[in-house]
């Protein structure tokens, strides 16, 4: 019998061992709706033991939108002016991240070198920031997220006006056709970027060593615990998942999002 969405998980590990990622130690099922898909360990792994491995090139982030090769030169113009006033160079890496993302979901689907990856993305994400502001407001009012969540869903869409809506989509028609740069696409990108990305040690703009943050296909199938030791490692264009606590067979592999994982984000809301 099969498991639930077996065919989807096989495809995506075809995917993974096809680009030269590792994950021999792991296991991957479909938890269930609520919770999405997860990996168990497979055998013992001693602590200091690698969990998986990928290529950096597998990772979608500012580097891969600059350098995409149908919409890399336009992204590229995309500035600082293109952002509302006040915004920061992260927000702009972010943006990069999450127009390449909904660009390879709708516009080019059939030939998108990470649509095994994006086939196991939730349609559709159930949180404070994709709630109606009104219901925001009145769900949860008196309330520290509610300003939060408010302020995060005002800036995204104070974005797609300005980038997407006045900028890309209005420039380049054709690479960013409005039918599909919509605010509802927009707020799928943006809720699927900030439900699992992690920042990544030196793969900073020009090379540089600051972490930034990159969605991490295979990585971001693993789940969070708080207590859960991981680190990422980055060398030679490799990206390895460390654990540092003994692992036994048959448990959950599990990440934590604050060693990999340290800015404020809307995770918090």
């Amino acid at each position: 019998m099969k498991r639930p969405r077996e065919d989807e998980l096989d495809e995506f590990t075809a995917w993974l061992r096809g680009n030269a990622a590792w994950s021999d130690p792991l296991r991957f099922d479909f938890l269930g709706d609520t919770i999405g898909f997860g990996a168990s360990i497979c055998h013992d792994l001693p602590a200091g033991g690698q969990m998986c491995s990928l290529p950096a090139s597998l990772l979608l982030g500012p580097t891969a939108a600059r350098s995409h090769p149908e919409i890399g030169a336009a992204l590229s113009q995309l500035g600082m002016e293109s952002l509302p006033s006040g915004s920061s160079p992260q927000l702009l890496e972010r943006t990069l991240t999450q127009i390449c993302l909904l660009w390879e979901a709708r516009v080019g689907a059939h030939r998108s070198p990470w649509r095994k990856y994006i086939a196991l993305l939730p349609s559709r994400f159930d949180s404070a920031l994709s709630w109606p502001q009104e219901e925001v407001s009145h769900r949860l009012a008196g309330t520290p997220l509610c300003q939060g969540a408010l302020r995060i869903q005002q800036e995204r869409e104070r974005v797609f006006e300005c980038a997407v809506r006045g900028t890309l989509s209005a420039e380049h028609p054709d690479l960013f056709p409005p039918e599909e740069f919509d605010p509802a696409g927009m707020a799928w990108a943006h809720a699927a970027f900030w439900s699992r990305a992690l920042q990544v040690p030196g793969l900073g703009r020009m090379g540089s060593d600051e972490a930034t943050e990159h969605l991490v296909p295979l990585v971001d199938i693993m789940n969070h615990r708080p207590g859960a030791l991981t680190r990422f490692e980055h060398s030679t264009g490799t990206i390895r998942v460390i654990s540092d606590a003994t692992l036994a067979a048959g448990s959950p592999a599990e990440i934590n999002y604050c060693l990999l994982y340290t800015s404020p984000s809307p995770r918090d809301s």
